[in-house]
C-alpha cells in the first residue's frame, strides 16, 4: 500500500475469512520474509506468503518499493509489481 494509506484490519479480516488478524510484530515479519520492518521488499522473501496490494497504487505512474534495507528502493510500475509478486489487487486500506 501507499505511504499515505493504512492497513484495514477489518478489511483483512473479511478478505482472508479470518476472525483474528493483527498487524506482525517485527520479529515475526523478520521471520516470514527475512527482512527487517522499514526495508520488506515486496519480492524475495524467505517463506512463501500471499501478497495483496492495494488498489490505490494504481493511481500512481511509478511505485518505489523498499528494496530489502531501509535506505534502499526501487522504482517499478504498477503492472510489473502485480506480475513479479503474484499479488491479489485488493482495497485493503481505511
Amino acid at each position: 500500500m501507499a505511504g499515505d494509506k493504512r492497513c484495514s484490519l477489518n478489511k483483512l479480516k473479511k478478505i482472508c475469512e479470518e476472525k483474528n488478524i493483527r498487524m506482525a510484530s517485527p520479529h515475526e515479519v523478520k521471520i516470514q520474509t527475512g527482512y527487517t520492518i522499514g526495508g520488506v521488499s515486496p519480492v524475495g522473501h524467505k517463506n512463501e506468503i500471499q501478497i495483496f496490494i492495494d488498489n490505490s497504487l494504481e493511481r500512481f505512474a511509478n511505485i518505489f518499493a523498499a528494496a530489502g534495507h531501509p535506505n534502499v528502493i526501487f522504482k517499478i510500475d504498477f503492472e510489473k509489481l502485480v506480475q513479479i509478486t503474484k499479488g491479489e489487487i485488493k482495497d485493503i486500506t481505511e
